[in-house]
């Protein structure tokens, strides 16, 4: 249920209400608004000399751009591809442009805050590196929805630029280019090109590595 605030209206002239995708639109400035609130004290006080700010989101929304409305249903990047801002002390200004992952938040916390991680390493990789080096490489992502009572199961990799989806309960793929496709109309799979091929091998071998989580025993 999307909020309507009442000093924000994105409705345009011809339309007589506004629609999800508007509500949405102002519920997202809205948010900003109050962040810059936020930001105006914080920047004065004692805490800016000395603390990193993160912001990100968990997943996006759709609007019938795939047939679809909301989201967790697919992987699609109207989904998926969510905003990931950091900034603090000696940090240069950056926009990178590289696909990265929520799992590698918490490495790059542990990195700024200087704090070695405990055993197991984290399977993600610190993102400090960026705002040094912004063209730098960057491992492929895994995306992942976990079959429950209301979603199938499904993986997508990040390959960049290319992007493999794969739904496990139907063996289907969808296979596309991010930079000549963002919005992922266009799916490749039939051309078996080898970067399909290519792509594909390394989504299966993280599966044949994805751990399979043990439910308990009845007692």
């Amino acid at each position: 249920i999307y909020r309507d605030p009442p000093h924000i209206d994105f409705r345009t002239r011809r339309e007589q209400c506004l629609k999800p995708i508007d509500l949405y639109d102002e519920e997202i400035r809205y948010t900003d608004e109050q962040l810059e609130r936020f930001f105006e004290v914080f920047e004065l006080s004692q805490f800016s000399k000395n603390t990193y700010v993160m912001i990100h989101s968990d997943h996006g929304e759709g609007f019938g751009e795939h047939g679809y409305q909301y989201h967790g249903q697919n992987l699609f990047n109207d989904q998926v591809h969510v905003p990931l801002l950091l900034f603090g002390p000696q940090l240069p200004s950056q926009i990178i442009n590289t696909p990265v992952s929520l799992i590698d938040v918490m490495p790059t916390i542990l990195e700024l805050a200087q704090v070695s991680a405990l055993p197991p390493k984290p399977r993600g990789n610190s993102l400090v590196k960026f705002a040094y080096q912004p063209s730098s490489e960057h491992h492929p992502i895994i995306i992942e929805m976990l079959k429950d009572s209301t979603h199938s199961s499904r993986r997508s990799i990040v390959d960049w630029p290319w992007k493999l989806h794969y739904s496990r309960d139907y063996n289907r793929f969808m296979f596309f280019n991010l930079r000549k496709d963002p919005f992922e109309t266009v799916d490749l799979t039939n051309s078996q090109s080898s970067a399909f091929q290519r792509v594909k091998r390394r989504l299966m071998r993280f599966l044949s590595e994805e751990p399979t989580p043990l439910k308990p025993r009845n007692s």
